[in-house]
């Protein structure tokens, strides 16, 4: 009977020490998890960090001529439509016999 008894304390503290060791380890996944995230939370940051630095450092030349460029653009969007609506209305003059 003692040997018993003696067996079943050992196996409860073989639980026990079980349960801590299980409890230990999820102490540690969730000690990584919560590392990675603020990892991941600071490499975020340090990305919009560099995207504004990189925005600002666009020189005022840069900025000029992108434009410039955009003006470009769109006179030449403005003609090309100016050119299809004049085609439009020949087409349409044309097309009708008096």
């Amino acid at each position: 009977n003692k040997d018993q008894n003696k067996k079943d304390q050992n196996k409860d503290k073989q639980k026990d020490q079980q349960d801590k060791q299980d409890q230990n380890k999820e102490k540690q996944d969730k000690q990584k998890q919560d590392q990675k995230k603020n990892q991941n939370q600071q490499g975020d940051q340090q990305q919009q960090k560099n995207k504004q630095q990189q925005t600002q450092q666009i020189s005022k030349e840069d900025a000029k001529r992108m434009l410039q460029a955009l003006k470009n653009d769109e006179k030449k969007t403005l003609q090309k439509l100016q050119k299809q609506k004049a085609k439009a209305v020949k087409a349409k003059k044309s097309d009708i016999d008096w």
